[in-house]
């Protein structure tokens, strides 16, 4: 974990980074503000992205993962093939770059469904969190991932 650590302070202080990007073997992509100062963990395989002190998000089959210096904010468009998930604060995500009027489901590790919303015509949607500590997974048009909340 230290090492971890270390790379990415070294990768930060070279090349003023400003985001993280995680492009899975099917091709989808992730991006993390690195202003939300993610904390990256690996687990029974899984990448795992440590957003706050309640969130977590687990991603499995990554590709590669890397830092860019791109200026990305959390409210500029990003590549048509990267999908974006911001923390808006401890409890709100912002999901973007989805397709226009994408269903979004929020479900309990129960297997029951607590939310289901619509993105907009520009392909975002913004999700509340359950302040309940538990395992989610998070369904985004043909995309999936699990959440941790602690």
């Amino acid at each position: 974990m230290f090492t971890t650590a270390a790379i990415m302070c070294c990768c930060l202080s070279l090349h003023a980074a400003t985001h993280l990007s995680i492009e899975l073997k099917s091709g989808e992509k992730y991006a993390f503000l690195l202003a939300d100062n993610p904390i990256l963990t690996f687990q029974k395989g899984n990448l795992v992205v440590n957003g706050d002190a309640t969130t977590s998000y687990s991603i499995g089959d990554v590709k590669m993962y890397h830092f860019t210096e791109e200026p990305v904010s959390a409210n500029q468009t990003t590549a048509s093939d990267e999908f974006r998930i911001v923390a808006i604060d401890d409890a709100t995500l912002q999901l973007q770059n989805m397709p226009a009027l994408a269903e979004v489901t929020l479900v309990g590790s129960n297997g029951v469904l607590l939310k289901k919303k619509q993105a907009n015509k520009a392909g975002d949607c913004v999700l509340e969190l359950p302040a309940k500590k538990g395992v989610y997974v998070i369904t985004a048009g043909n995309k999936s991932f699990k959440l941790i909340r602690k």
